[in-house]
């Protein structure tokens, strides 16, 4: 989610408070410590520079002048002047930068979808060579606060005029990263762009999931669940992937515009139930299911989704791609990492509670391993429970080495909204990581270690923030409106005047997103 606020360009600039002044209950014995903040906000930056969008174009699409073929993995396509862009998403200006450098005389017409005020954020940045200098490529912005609205929605239009003009000789490259399901909105009659809006705020303030928002998606609007592609008459569609879903399902980023699958409308509506929202979703909604769901066809799919065979959907980045550079990056400066999981989801402060809980259950086995074991994990979510071996050797092998551990995480968790304040999912996940680490971590334990926590989004923004996320200590100490806080979901107020702002992870304009990134430090204090 974009805003019109953005800080300079990351990695550099991250801004950070030096640890002596972060740490007030510190033992005096802590002065060889490593400044694990600071390292923490490096690692995270690897981690987003491992992902831009010009690095995974380029792992996968060559061009070869001689002969016009241009090359997508292993499949390859003749280029005549044949080839056309559309594009939705927060990565989609820097992959389209690069795809115009590759095939540039080529390419006929383009129309990129992307947030509001992105163009102004990125010259802001200093990161203008992410516009496309191609004046046949269209920008167009929507979709403030990361909400489909009246100006996506003409976009969308012109997406689709687009795309059911072609030519069968034409090539029509669909660039698609996070953020493109908001950007690409065609509600089905009678419902309108407000009523959609108005749904999925309504879903997502009551803890759907990506993939369930983006189901919803696919039965209420006409270019998702391989709408886009049912209308492209050109002999090729290839889709190039920025992806932003746990487990990267092809049907489920931006919603699956090019992937052909069947609605569910039942499934719409037994989610509407399980979430209590049934009576608060939109009539226009609930009648457009309703007339699906009657009107399915039968088990055998129709011959438009057979028509697949000519549709190639390519991930060109994902999550793991940020967790390997994490880890690389931790192992250079001489900490034991381990990637424990890129499928990271649940309730963010329950998940934050979870993380300072397995920092205390490492840091007992780290003191006594034959008192304490890690069974503790099996009431953990099974992503964790199911990594308890490694994760004793994780620490066993920090003890031996003497190496702090670093515990790398991705996924996307979820918010319920129950208050008015302001923040995002990994604000939230921090504060909740941060109380706990206050209140419940034994006293003996913050004498022998030092705990460090960040989570932050890739894209480089958190909720209808100008923050990618936050980063806290186990030495800190919380003051009493904390709790107040987490309840009304107003962290990113608590963490603007708890020490001047200073636990905020402010990346600026990032340009890509593969959805967050978690890191647990820790660190065995040496006397």
């Amino acid at each position: 989610m974009f805003s019109n606020l953005f800080v300079p360009v990351f990695n550099q600039s991250i801004k950070r408070l030096p640890i002596r002044q972060m740490v007030y209950e510190a033992s005096t014995s802590t002065s060889a410590h490593r400044d694990l903040d600071k390292d923490a906000r490096s690692i995270f930056s690897s981690a987003i520079s491992a992902v831009l969008p010009d690095k995974m174009i380029s792992k996968h699409v060559k061009f070869s002048p001689e002969d016009n073929v241009v090359t997508v993995d292993k499949e390859s396509y003749k280029v005549r002047q044949n080839v056309y862009i559309v594009g939705f998403g927060k990565a989609v200006c820097g992959m389209a930068c690069k795809l115009n450098k590759i095939l540039h005389e080529h390419i006929v017409k383009g129309i990129l979808s992307i947030p509001a005020g992105m163009q102004q954020a990125l010259k802001d940045a200093g990161k203008i060579s992410l516009l496309p200098d191609n004046p046949r490529i269209l920008l167009c912005e929507g979709a403030t606060n990361n909400l489909p609205d009246n100006e996506a929605h003409q976009t969308a239009v012109k997406i689709k005029q687009l795309v059911i003009s072609l030519k069968k000789t034409d090539i029509l490259f669909v660039l698609i990263s996070g953020g493109g399901s908001s950007l690409l909105p065609m509600p089905c009659p009678p419902v309108t762009i407000e009523e959609e809006s108005q749904l999925i705020r309504l879903l997502a303030n009551n803890g759907a999931t990506i993939n369930q928002l983006n189901q919803v998606r696919q039965n209420v609007e006409t270019l998702k669940g391989g709408g886009l592609a049912r209308m492209a008459y050109a002999d090729q569609v290839i889709s190039l992937i920025l992806s932003d879903v746990i487990g990267d399902p092809l049907d489920k980023i931006a919603s699956g515009p090019t992937v052909l699958v069947p609605e569910s409308p039942q499934k719409c509506l037994e989610l509407f139930e399980s979430l209590k929202i049934k009576n608060q979703v939109p009539p226009s909604v609930l009648s457009v299911l309703q007339s699906k769901l009657k009107a399915l066809p039968p088990s055998d799919l129709p011959t438009e989704f057979k028509r697949s065979q000519k549709v190639s959907n390519v991930i060109v980045g994902c999550n793991r791609n940020a967790t390997d550079a994490a880890f690389a990056c931790a192992s250079q400066k001489g900490y034991t990492p381990f990637v424990l999981t890129t499928q990271l989801e649940g309730e963010a402060r329950e998940i934050g509670i979870i993380f300072a809980k397995l920092a205390e259950t490492m840091c007992k086995k780290y003191l006594d391993p034959e008192k304490h074991s890690m069974k503790d994990l099996e009431r953990f979510p099974k992503y964790f429970s199911d990594e308890r071996v490694n994760l004793e050797n994780l620490v066993n092998e920090s003890k031996s080495n003497q190496k702090p551990i670093c515990l790398i995480c991705g996924g996307e968790t979820t918010v319920t909204v129950r208050g008015n304040g302001k923040g995002g999912r990994n604000q939230e996940m921090v504060l909740a990581a941060a109380l706990w680490l206050n209140e419940e971590f034994p006293n003996e334990l913050k004498n022998l270690f030092s705990v460090q926590f960040l989570s932050a989004g890739t894209d480089g923004q958190d909720g209808p923030t100008d923050v990618a996320g936050c980063s806290v200590s186990s030495n800190m100490v919380m003051d009493g409106s904390a709790r107040h806080h987490l309840t009304n979901n107003d962290a990113f107020n608590y963490f603007l005047s708890f020490l001047d702002g200073q636990c905020f992870v402010k990346t600026g304009l990032t340009a890509t997103n593969v959805m967050d990134i978690q890191l647990l430090i820790i660190n065995r204090i040496k006397e």
